[in-house]
C-alpha cells in the first residue's frame, strides 16, 4: 500500500502543476469579430479605390468580382453566407464612401464581448475632414459558427456612420 502512495503522489503532484501551464485559450470568434470591425473602418489607399472603380476615377467597376482588398480583409474571418452577406448589401464600402468624400475614420476602443453565444461590439469612431471631427460610437452585434468565423454582423448605427461620411 505503501509503494502505491509513493508511486501515485509524485504524478498527482506533477499533473497539478502541469494543468496551469498549458497554452490559454483563446476566443477566436472574438478576435474575428474584432477583425472583421477593425477592417470595416480601414481607410481605404488610391490604388484600393482604383482597383473597385477602374483606372482614375471613371467611376464604372474595373469588372463585377470584388477587389483583391475586399477579400485580403473580410473573407479569411467569416464564413461564406456571412461573407457574400457582407458584401451583397456592400458593408465594405464605408471605407470607399470615406475616400470619396476625402475623410479619414479612427476606430479606438473597439471592445467585442461574448454574451450567451453572441458577441456585443461597442468603439468609438472618429470621423475627420478639413480640420472637422465627428465621434460616432459604433454598437452592434455578431454572431459566429463553431470554428470562431463570422457569420453575422449587424452595426445598429451604421445609418448614422454613412449620413456622416456623406455629410
Amino acid at each position: 500500500m505503501n509503494k502505491m502512495w509513493v508511486l501515485l503522489l509524485p504524478a498527482a503532484i506533477l499533473s497539478l502543476g502541469l494543468s496551469g501551464c498549458g497554452p490559454k485559450t483563446e476566443n477566436v470568434g472574438a478576435e474575428n469579430v474584432e477583425a472583421v470591425v477593425e477592417n470595416l473602418f480601414e481607410d481605404l489607399e488610391e490604388s484600393d479605390y482604383e482597383e473597385l472603380t477602374g483606372k482614375e476615377g471613371e467611376g464604372t467597376p474595373a469588372s463585377t468580382e470584388l477587389p483583391d482588398w475586399v477579400q485580403d480583409r473580410f473573407q479569411g474571418y467569416m464564413t461564406e453566407g456571412g461573407y457574400e452577406t457582407l458584401t451583397g448589401t456592400a458593408f465594405y464600402e464605408i471605407s470607399v464612401k470615406a475616400f470619396e468624400n476625402h475623410k479619414s475614420m479612427d476606430l479606438e476602443n473597439l471592445e467585442v464581448q461574448e454574451k450567451e453565444g453572441d458577441y456585443e461590439i461597442k468603439g468609438d469612431l472618429t470621423i475627420a475632414a478639413e480640420g472637422e471631427e465627428t465621434s460616432i460610437e459604433i454598437q452592434g452585434s455578431a454572431q459566429t459558427d463553431q470554428k470562431g468565423l463570422v457569420s453575422y454582423l449587424d452595426l445598429s448605427n451604421i445609418s448614422e456612420i454613412a449620413e456622416t461620411l456623406q455629410s
